[in-house]
């Protein structure tokens, strides 16, 4: 057996991690992003360039080839990219199913092994059509009863949209990578994000 170099894994320990942050042109991966290149090695996968990081630019919801070049000696991909807001399911479809598909199955096959995925606190947004949940979000004069309704991960979904939908086939999806294939999966449901100007 090989004498182990104590030099060596220092350097390897003390050495940034390569990051792949998809969705670095939007708020939120761009955030992320910017803050993670401050400690590690950060490139950018998405639909258009990002000024000042080395970018892959493609859809991912056109498929894994195009994915592929962004992963060479990737440690962690952090998935900030997807579509929201006022356009078609379709669009949802293609970018937070088929997308999140696409670049979680590339990253497997690239042996990529933490992936770190953004899902939404919509999934829980039904619960905003009842009381006490209901008054709690829209009543500023709402007296917030004892104890205290929560909403908490044990909690049933309630997506009121196909954007939230699709967010949930990512929660669904990173599980299955975590059990079947031994990849640490994390996903995190954002709520409202907002800078101060």
């Amino acid at each position: 057996m090989p004498a182990l170099n104590p030099e060596r894994i220092t350097r390897k320990a003390l050495s940034p991690s390569k990051i792949l942050v998809t969705g670095m042109s939007g708020l939120i991966g761009g955030l992320a992003g910017r803050s993670l290149a401050e400690s590690h090695e950060v490139t950018a996968l998405g639909r258009r360039e990002v000024e000042g990081f080395p970018t892959t630019v493609t859809d991912i919801g056109d498929g894994i080839d195009g994915i592929m070049p962004a992963l060479e000696n990737v440690d962690t991909v952090i998935h900030m990219a997807a579509s929201r807001g006022k356009v078609t399911d379709e669009t949802h479809l293609k970018a937070n199913i088929t997308g999140v598909y696409n670049l979680f199955e590339a990253s497997r096959i690239a042996g990529v092994k933490k992936i770190v995925a953004a899902s939404t606190g919509a999934v829980v947004a039904g619960y905003e059509k009842d009381d006490p949940i209901k008054s709690l979000v829209h009543n500023p004069d709402f007296e917030i009863p004892d104890p205290r309704p929560m909403i908490t991960t044990e909690s049933a979904i309630r997506p009121t949209s196909m954007y939230s939908v699709s967010k949930m086939f990512a929660e669904n999806l990173g599980r299955m990578y975590s059990e079947q294939h031994d990849m640490s999966v994390i996903c995190i449901r954002i709520g409202k994000v907002e800078i101060d100007d």
